[in-house]
């Protein structure tokens, strides 16, 4: 899992190159030097990585990291917790559904009371990879499209606790190497300033973990469809699976909406043809 940080670290920040094809001598230059890796005195923010075993702290445990860090003269501005499965509730729970509600609670109270934003990622159910495998096989474009809060998995509490929400996917553009993310808004609790919910950002060319920075740019790079030059991507092809995948996704509102029904979509575009 270190191990794995640091690489992503290194492609997301440096080159999309292999890190073994470098010494770490080298790689904790690359990082200082074109990754920006490095506190400036313009900004003094630094980003701390903390690894802990699957379910080996609780969320009670964030509140002493987060002291111990303040107490050595730091503030916290931000908590990113990957993934919201991987630590326990200080609750018990008797299931996992009991103990996500649990675990989203707490971290809604610590964000509340510490006055720091929590970010974490949770994963789309069952019905999720079966909407997506069939827009796979269907050639469809704006795959990310066709799934929604309903899709949440395990805990409809998820949602409910949540700020702010969105369906995250990978999607290659047809007949070339450019990689996008997709990103689905699906809740937003307070004012809306824009109608904006759905946006493709691209990847660096043959990369599928570096996006590209436009935020010195006059135009944002991101599109809102790129339907009919798109391919979904299915991320569980590696793994030789295609049924039961689960979608990774950070999670609105308080009511499920209806799944997309694709089969019937499909049919119906045919009787109209």
């Amino acid at each position: 899992m270190r191990e794995e940080t640091v690489e992503r670290l290194f492609n997301m920040t440096v080159t999309p190159e292999d890190i073994r094809n470098y010494t770490p001598k080298q790689v904790i230059k690359m990082l200082r030097e074109q990754g920006q890796m490095t506190l400036r005195d313009d900004d003094e923010i630094d980003i701390m990585i903390k690894y802990y075993p699957n379910r080996s702290i609780d969320t009670n445990d964030l509140y002493t990291i987060i002291e111990d860090i303040e107490d050595d003269g730091r503030e916290v501005i931000t908590l990113i917790l990957d993934y919201i499965k991987r630590i326990r509730p200080a609750e018990y729970g008797k299931d996992e559904k009991e103990e996500l509600k649990n675990v989203t609670n707490e971290l809604k109270s610590l964000a509340i009371e510490l006055d720091v934003p929590v970010i974490t990622a949770h994963q789309l159910n069952r019905g999720a990879a079966t909407v997506v495998d069939a827009a796979l096989e269907a050639n469809k474009e704006d795959v990310g499209r066709f799934v929604g809060r309903s899709n949440v998995g395990s805990a409809w509490e998820v949602m409910e606790n949540a700020d702010w929400a969105c369906i995250i996917n990978v999607e290659k553009k047809r007949g070339s190497n450019q990689y996008y993310l997709t990103m689905k808004r699906i809740k937003i609790r307070y004012r809306d300033p824009h109608d904006l919910t759905y946006f493709n950002h691209p990847f660096e060319i043959g990369n599928r973990i570096r996006l590209l920075d436009d935020v010195h740019l006059e135009t944002s790079l991101s599109e809102t469809s790129l339907a009919s030059d798109f391919d979904a991507v299915d991320l569980g092809a590696k793994r030789g699976k295609k049924n039961a995948t689960e979608r990774q996704m950070v999670d609105e509102n308080d009511e499920p909406e209806t799944l997309f029904d694709f089969a019937s979509s499909i049919n119906r575009t045919k009787r109209v043809s």
